[in-house]
C-alpha cells in the first residue's frame, strides 16, 4: 500500500511499532521507551517465575489483548514530529496498543487532515475485543461484557467505548471496510453508525501473486506433480480459525472415497496449522511450516484449491491472495468469502461451521474436469484483478481522497 500511494504521486510515510529492520526511509518506527523497558523486565521475570505475567483478564477467544483502551501510548505531537510534515490524509490500519482515538482527534484538530480508518478486524467498533462472536453489545455501548465474564453494565468495556465515543464524535472519520460483513458491523455499531463507509477489499500485489507454472511451484515444495493438492494454513489456533471443523471435513471427505481416490490427494499445510494433529487423516501430507511472503504465491499456485475453514474472520487475506493466483477457494460463509467465494464460479462457499458442507465443497472442486477447473481459475484471477489489483486500488483511493 505504501508503494501504491508513492506511485500515485503522494508524499507518504508509514508509522509503525518497531519489529523488523526496515530498509525504507518512508517506514518510520516509533517506540515508547518505557513500554519497551517494561516488556524486557516482564520477560526476564517470567523466566524466573513462569506464568507471572501470563494471566488474562479476558477470554482468549475474544482476542482482547490490550483491554484498557483509554491509555495513550504516544503524544500526537511526537507522531507529527516523526512524519516531518502536516499530512493532508491520515490512513489508520491498526490501532491497538499504538494509536488511541484521542490521538486521532488531536491529529485531526492540529492538521485538518482527512481521517480514513481501515479496520483490519472489529476492535475499533467494540469496547475492547477484536472478535465479538454472538455478542451484540457493540451496537448499544457495550458493558455486561462476555469477554470479561462481566455482569456490570459499567465495566471496562463500557468505559472504553465511552472514551472512544468522546473523541470520535469530535472527529470527521470515514471508514473503509475490506468486506461487506465488516461494512455491516460498522453501520450497526454504537460508535460509527452515522459515519460514511466505503467498501474496498484489501490490495494484493498482482505481480507477485499471479498464475504461473504449477509443476515448478510443486517442485519447490517437493510436492507430488500428479496428485490433487489441498492447501491450507493459519497463523493462530483459536477456535475461530476452524481447524476442528476442517479435520472433521477431511475425515468426512475420506469416508466417501476409495483407497485409490484417497491416494490421489495430498495435503500441504502451512503456518501454525502444521502443529495440529492430523494423524487420523488418511491423506499424505507435507508440512511447509511458516512461509516467507515470497514463498506464499508458489504454495498457492501449487495447489488445486485453498481451503479456508475460518468460522469468524475479517479476512482472511489468504483468500484474496489465492484468488489473485487463480486458485479456487473452498470456505465457510464468513469474512471476505462472502464477497469473493462464489459457488460454481470461484470456488465453493459452505454453510458456516458445517463440516459436511465443507467436505462437499472440497469434493466438488476436486472432481472438476480440467476444462471446468481452468474456467474457475480464470474467474478467480479476473475477479481479483477487478477488485484488488494496484490499478483498481489506485482508482479507489484517488476517488475517496478526492484531490483536485
Amino acid at each position: 500500500m505504501l508503494n501504491l500511494f508513492r506511485k500515485s504521486g503522494f508524499n507518504t510515510k508509514l508509522i509503525v511499532k518497531p519489529r523488523d529492520n526496515y530498509n525504507d526511509k518512508d517506514i518510520i518506527p516509533i517506540q515508547n521507551l518505557f513500554e519497551s523497558f517494561a516488556e524486557r523486565v516482564k520477560s526476564q521475570l517470567n523466566k524466573i517465575i513462569p506464568g507471572l505475567f501470563n494471566k488474562r483478564i479476558a477470554d482468549f477467544e475474544y482476542s482482547a489483548h490490550e483491554f484498557d483502551e483509554t491509555k495513550t501510548y504516544f503524544s500526537s505531537s511526537r507522531f507529527l514530529k516523526k512524519i516531518g510534515f502536516n499530512p493532508d490524509v491520515i490512513l489508520v490500519l491498526f490501532m491497538p496498543a499504538f494509536l488511541s482515538f484521542k490521538n486521532l482527534y488531536e491529529l485531526y484538530s492540529i492538521t485538518g487532515a482527512k481521517i480514513l480508518l481501515y479496520p483490519m478486524d472489529f476492535a475499533p467498533m467494540t469496547g475492547g475485543c477484536h472478535w465479538m462472536w454472538d455478542c451484540k453489545r457493540y451496537e448499544t455501548g457495550c458493558g455486561l461484557c462476555p469477554a470479561l465474564n462481566s455482569m456490570d453494565l459499567y465495566d471496562l468495556s463500557y468505559k472504553n467505548i465511552q472514551f472512544k465515543k468522546k473523541y470520535i464524535d469530535k472527529t470527521d472519520i470515514e471508514l473503509i471496510a475490506a468486506t461487506t460483513k465488516t461494512m455491516q458491523i460498522i453501520s450497526q455499531s454504537y460508535l460509527f453508525k452515522s459515519h460514511k463507509v466505503h467498501f474496498n477489499p484489501l490490495i494484493i500485489d498482482n505481480k507477485s501473486f499471479q498464475p504461473s507454472d504449477k509443476k515448478v511451484a510443486r517442485k519447490k515444495f517437493n510436492l507430488p506433480t500428479e496428485k490433487k493438492i489441498i492447501f491450507f494454513g493459519a497463523v493462530s489456533h483459536g477456535k475461530r480459525k476452524g481447524l476442528k471443523e476442517l479435520t472433521e471435513a477431511l475425515k468426512h471427505l475420506s469416508s466417501q472415497m476409495t483407497e485409490e481416490q484417497i491416494n490421489g490427494i495430498h495435503l500441504c499445510i502451512a503456518g501454525i496449522a502444521s502443529n495440529a494433529d492430523y494423524s487420523n487423516l488418511p491423506f499424505q501430507k507435507t508440512f511447509a511450516g511458516y512461509l516467507k511472503h515470497n514463498d506464499l504465491p508458489d504454495a498457492l499456485i501449487a495447489a488445486d484449491l485453498l481451503v479456508s475453514p475460518s468460522i469468524l474472520d475479517a479476512g482472511p487475506m489468504m483468500i484474496n491472495q489465492a484468488m489473485m493466483c487463480g486458485t479456487p477457494v473452498v470456505a465457510f460463509s464468513t469474512g471476505v468469502a462472502l464477497d469473493l467465494v462464489i459457488t460454481g464460479k470461484t470456488g465453493y462457499r459452505a454453510k458456516c461451521g458445517d463440516s459436511k458442507d465443507l467436505a462437499i465443497g472440497l469434493s466438488y472442486i476436486l472432481d472438476l474436469s480440467e476444462n471446468h477447473l481452468k474456467i474457475m481459475k480464470d474467474n478467480c484471477r479476473s475477479l481479483a484483478l477487478e477488485l484488488m489489483s494496484k490499478d483498481s486500488q489506485s482508482k479507489f483511493f484517488s476517488t475517496i481522497i478526492n484531490f483536485k
